[in-house]
């Protein structure tokens, strides 16, 4: 019988290899060879400079998981965090709620899992605000209507408490944003203080708590200081001059496995406000996922990344699904327009051209009330796809098509279409697009089946073609539209190409 030797005492002892022994053995060889739990912290704010704090933190997490994960953890800025989710570098992402609006707008994230509390101010709230501040003695800037002209202090564009909350309650108090002086501080919110104090600046930006703080460590100085507009909100320990906002969210990457995912979570949530980890990491407390779309919405009132770019209008969608038709339309517009031009030059021609002309104004109007026709009949779903980023722009007829709002796809990326293909359809969808890509077709035109939201399958025809190439020809926007189809026959689609 074939055993394993457990002791190398006198009176060895063998277990018999069972089909159970063999699998208890494998499955603790899986455990031991786990893949890496690696947890990425935006390095700023309350975390910089203080990775070696977190040690506690990552020996529980890693206790908690009780799988033999090796837990890493690495703190990285904005950018260099954002570049590590997109190559998949982490399992796990810990930021501030304006950088993960930025990241999940460009990438597919899930939603946070846990809401931490990182600003080590007492007592603990998973949430904050942002105060105005400005020197008791400078009376001509106590309300939001009178800082029109003001020079203001902050610390970062980037910052919710310090920047985005502040600004936003200026700008609805009906302040021009163009009529504020804004000046850029120091990297600390008391250098926001000073500038105030040294009359360098009428009021500054900080976010809740800092206040307070200064209140123990320079009640001195914390009496110069006077806070605009002090709103109340109910259970919130600070004082504010805006509403509060979630503190940082805790996100899991789309690749984790969603059984340590859900490991994680348990964990993560299982530490209690006061806990050795917590508090050596400077966390005050996790709490159940916050609502962040009152960010998000915030970040758009106020044009800030990722939400600063160009608005875009309906004419793209126009245009990617009625290319052909709107070019005859100029085309019949301008030959009009070149008659007109040649009429007003030589009236002596007139009588000998009247009827030409009124033969083609006739024609020009056919043509017209043909093309308005097209336009209000093809009902097409247009979509733009950024090849790089994998960011997917459609209309709401896309939307439409599967029985959605387009509001209730946002926000929308790659993996929201084709998590909706047939999987029949999948291998050779995604075929059509890598060979128009290589440039081994003219376009891709492919038909495919998409699941409505009632369950059933919708066929469409989905054409598009590479619109836009970088200088060494990787394509960079594909463009194209869908239609419907029917079942169980496609209906042929009409050449819209001029």
């Amino acid at each position: 019988m074939v055993a394993l030797r457990t002791d190398a005492a006198p009176g060895v002892r063998l277990i018999p290899l069972t089909p159970v022994v063999i699998l208890a053995f494998l499955a603790s060889v899986g455990d031991a060879c786990a893949e890496p739990l690696r947890i990425g912290v935006l390095a700023s704010g309350p975390t910089t400079d203080r990775r070696a704090d977190w040690t506690p933190w990552v020996e529980a997490v890693a206790t908690g998981m009780g799988d033999g994960s090796d837990v890493r953890l690495v703190t990285l800025p904005p950018d260099a965090l954002r570049a590590a989710v997109l190559r998949k570098e982490l399992e796990v992402v810990i930021t501030n709620p304006v950088h993960f609006i930025e990241i999940r707008n460009a990438h597919p994230l899930s939603g946070a899992v846990a809401t931490v509390d990182m600003d080590p101010s007492e007592p603990s709230t998973p949430y904050f605000g942002g105060v105005i501040v400005r020197r008791r003695d400078r009376d001509a800037w106590g309300t939001l209507s009178a800082l029109s002209g003001a020079r203001v202090a902050y610390q970062d564009r980037g910052l919710l408490g310090g920047y985005a909350a502040p600004m936003k309650r200026i700008l609805d108090a009906g302040v021009r944003r163009s009529s504020l002086r804004l000046s850029r501080t120091g990297p600390g919110y008391d250098d926001v203080l000073e500038a105030v104090l040294d009359d360098r600046a009428d009021i500054g930006f900080v976010r809740t708590g800092v206040l307070e703080r200064w209140q123990r460590v320079s009640a001195s100085r914390w009496r110069e200081l006077e806070v605009v507009a002090p709103t109340a909100v109910d259970g919130f320990p600070f004082v504010t001059s805006t509403p509060v906002y979630p503190e940082w969210p805790v996100v899991l990457m789309p690749h984790l496995d969603e059984s340590r995912g859900r490991r994680f979570a348990q964990t993560l949530l299982a530490m209690e406000p006061g806990d050795e980890a917590l508090v050596a990491a400077r966390i005050g407390q996790v709490t159940v996922p916050a609502d962040y779309s009152g960010v998000e919405a915030l970040l758009r009132d106020l044009r800030l990344p990722p939400f600063d770019s160009p608005v875009m209008v309906a004419w793209d969608d126009i245009w990617a699904a009625h290319r052909g038709a709107i070019l005859l339309m100029a085309a019949a517009l301008l030959a009009m327009l070149l008659t007109a031009v040649g009429l007003s030059r030589s009236r002596r021609r007139h009588r000998r051209n009247a009827m030409a002309l009124a033969t083609a104004k006739q024609a020009a109007d056919d043509e017209r009330r043909r093309l308005r026709g097209i336009l209000g009949a093809v009902r097409a779903g247009t979509w733009e796809w950024n090849v790089q980023t994998g960011e997917l722009r459609v209309n709401r007829h896309w939307a439409e098509m599967i029985g959605y709002r387009l509001e209730d796809l946002e926000p929308i990326g790659l993996e929201t279409f084709r998590s909706r293909i047939h999987p029949e359809d999948i291998e050779r969808v995604w075929a059509a697009v890598q060979a128009h890509l290589r440039g081994e077709t003219s376009r891709y035109d492919v038909e495919l089946r998409v699941q409505h939201r009632l369950g059933h399958w919708v066929a469409v025809r989905d054409r598009g073609e590479v619109v836009a190439r970088d200088a060494e020809g990787a394509p960079l926007w594909m463009c194209g539209l869908h239609l419907d189809v029917g079942e169980p026959q496609p209906v042929p689609v009409p050449d819209l190409d001029p």
